[in-house]
């Protein structure tokens, strides 16, 4: 005869909230004890301890900023794509990425050209409007949308 026996995964927790790690430090000034800490918050023990541990010696229990992937266009590059497109509205994406790349003096994709003409829209225009882009679609029709026409 044989037993199963039902497995119940923990749900996985996400991370703390600023407000959740000053309730921690809180509740560590008042009860210095980690451990009714976790009971009473029903939040592990290493955590706890992590996040106190971080408060005593950064003096803050926020957890520090992660390295992230580097934009590939800086603000300069960025504006300079506005710049380019306000002189001639009319200019191919390709010819746009061509002219940004020799400016910049790397190899920069059309993708990356056109999630910036997108946040230029955003600044300028406001609302993005959602259409599908192509290759071959000009940026005055990236800028104004179909409506705005």
């Amino acid at each position: 005869m044989s037993q199963e026996q039902e497995v119940t995964e923990k749900p996985k927790r996400k991370e703390l909230s600023d407000y959740e790690k000053g309730i921690i430090v809180g509740m560590y000034m008042r009860i210095p004890k980690m451990s009714s800490i976790a009971k009473d918050l029903d939040i592990p023990y290493t955590t706890i301890s992590s996040t106190i541990h971080r408060w005593k010696t950064t003096g803050t229990a926020q957890t520090k900023k992660r390295p992230g992937r580097p934009e590939t266009l800086t603000e300069r590059n960025k504006c300079a794509i506005q710049i380019a497109l306000l002189r001639n509205p009319n200019i191919s994406l390709q010819e746009l990425t061509e002219s940004i790349q020799k400016k910049v003096s790397a190899r920069i994709g059309v993708n990356v050209v056109r999630k910036a003409i997108k946040e230029v829209k955003r600044r300028t225009l406001g609302a993005l409007n959602e259409q599908p882009l192509d290759t071959e679609l000009t940026t005055q029709s990236l800028l104004v949308g179909k409506n705005d026409r």
